[in-house]
């Protein structure tokens, strides 16, 4: 069975860290904002762990405008 992907952004480094996800997904740690957008468009990922105060761009938007992308506003996200 594969792992699940799930991207992750956060403005503190230690809530993305090694630890933060079980082993049983595959945690794909994200620089900011635009960093984030990136690699969900590229990676289709099961869902999306986000924090609204993340630098770049503000968590709040990047997941409107990712809802508002047909390829992934499918995607559930975690804020």
């Amino acid at each position: 069975m594969k792992q699940p992907k799930v991207p992750m952004a956060d403005d503190e480094p230690l809530n993305t860290g090694p630890g933060t996800l079980s082993k049983d997904y595959d945690a794909i740690k994200a620089s900011g904002g635009i960093d984030l957008q990136i690699k969900v468009e590229k990676t289709l990922p099961d869902f999306i762990l986000l924090n609204t105060m993340i630098s770049n761009k503000n968590g709040c938007a990047v997941c409107r405008e990712l809802k508002t992308n047909h390829k992934t506003r499918f995607i559930p996200i975690l804020l």
